[in-house]
């Protein structure tokens, strides 16, 4: 498995590590520089060393893209898998974001600096969607590395797009309670200080204030939903209860259950059919982006012979650790106590060197995948189009045998006819000759 050779090895923890490095140093770094450009605060004489940390970490994942970049366009691909992968653009966008980001938190180390205090706003809602992309893409990262993640993040992918009608219908029944209750609370006694072209959060004493603009209406039935208020809440209004129970019946208990009804079946059908095979997609994916990185570094011949040699060490060490025969001796315990400690150390000094001084035995139980794993896969779902097949055949054949049937009823129908008609005439025939016989 090429996932669990020495450079893809390396090349996941990088990724890892710079990833969640960035989050981290990011949050320091912009709890700074705002104290510092809207606070007229001056630095920590950490906060080099956090900018240090992004510009390293944008650095790392440029030179991964562009190295992508010229591999796939040496191969004529640019188009068709470069910018076909969502990944690649947010790793583009974060490569982008981490630059002028780090150019802006620069200036806190030149001058003394003081920015307008209306745009205060607007950088931290910046600063808040960059941690947002930032952790999206480690949950990416995740997804194309763990199975798990896999499940996880697809599942919650199809939940979210089977979700829109659902959202849209929500959104439809809280604009229109919202309307309701502003209407019958408007103008009574609890919202006398309310204008009439007021669209502003009101501050009346009563509790009922809530509901006397539209915008306040709105907050408080989506509050409403997560059940932070009581019908204690809405009092002074007969109607305003009434409205108050048929909301609650509508969305808390018909809504609410249609989510959790569609919730559970999304999902379920993602982690049946389609995750698994996502992961595996994202795994070549992660195998090609690789082939990019390990095509500019040299053999090392040295390096190879030490692979071989961990590779024998670590399996005559397996087999010594599951001798029980010697497991009587006393030497052999000791020995064996020894030799976990010098493999804990190796352990140790293979996650310090990136998995590149771990045997392969290590590196595949970690990143390397199950073969069987993959069968089982291929065989559910070909057990899946093989159910769906048969059901389809069956139901097939009962549509011939209905329209066999229908024919055949159609036939003695017409049988039927044909006999009645045939009485018919034959009933007639015998009052002709009655009349006849009566004449005569």
């Amino acid at each position: 498995s090429k996932t669990s050779e020495p450079i893809p090895t390396m090349v996941v923890m990088l990724d890892f590590i710079f990833l969640v490095l960035l989050i981290i140093f990011f949050q320091l770094s912009a709890n700074e520089a705002i104290d510092c450009l809207f606070g007229n605060k001056a630095v920590g004489n950490s906060f080099h060393a956090y900018l240090g940390v992004l510009i390293a970490t944008s650095t790392y994942f440029g030179s991964r893209e562009v190295m992508q970049i010229i591999k796939y366009a040496r191969s004529g691909s640019l188009l068709t898998l470069w910018l076909s992968d969502i990944k690649n653009i947010l790793d583009v966008c974060l490569v982008v974001v981490t630059f002028l980001w780090y150019d802006a938190m620069r200036q806190c180390t030149q001058l003394a600096q003081s920015f307008d205090l209306s745009g205060k706003e607007w950088y931290q809602t910046a600063m808040a969607f960059t941690v947002l992309l930032y952790t999206s893409i480690l949950l990416l990262f995740l997804k194309s590395v763990l199975l798990d993640f896999a499940v996880f993040v697809s599942g919650m992918v199809n939940v979210m797009r089977n979700l829109f009608t659902f959202l849209v219908s929500l959104m439809i029944v809280l604009l229109a309670f919202a309307g309701m209750f502003t209407l019958v609370f408007r103008g009574t006694n609890m919202c006398n200080d309310t204008q009439d072209d007021d669209l502003s959060t009101t501050e009346n004493n009563g509790m009922d204030s809530r509901f006397c603009t539209f915008r306040d209406s709105l907050a408080t039935v989506y509050f409403m939903l997560l059940g932070q208020i009581g019908p204690d809440e809405i009092d002074g209004s007969t109607v305003g209860k009434v409205i108050y129970a048929i909301f609650m019946f509508i969305v808390v208990i018909l809504l609410t259950n249609v989510l959790i009804a569609i919730v559970t079946d999304s999902y379920n059908h993602i982690k049946s059919s389609k995750a698994q095979q996502v992961f595996w997609y994202n795994k070549f994916a992660f195998i090609s982006e690789v082939d990019a990185v390990a095509e500019i570094l040299p053999k090392n011949k040295y390096y190879e012979r030490f692979t071989e040699w961990s590779r024998k060490t670590w399996s005559d060490w397996i087999d010594f650790k599951n001798d029980d025969e010697k497991m009587e001796y006393l030497l052999h315990g000791l020995i064996l106590l020894v030799s976990y400690f010098l493999v804990l150390l190796w352990l140790i000094v293979g996650l310090v060197s990136l998995g590149l001084l771990w045997p392969p035995q290590v590196r595949m139980f970690i990143f390397g995948y199950n073969a069987k794993e993959v069968t089982s896969t291929r065989v559910a779902k070909h057990s899946t189009n093989h159910l769906h097949e048969r059901r389809t055949e069956e139901i097939n054949g009962l549509k011939v045998e209905i329209f066999s049937l229908k024919e055949e009823i159609h036939s003695l129908k017409v049988e039927r006819k044909i006999d009645r008609n045939s009485l018919k005439k034959d009933v007639e025939e015998i009052k002709e000759l009655l009349r006849e016989l009566n004449k005569d």
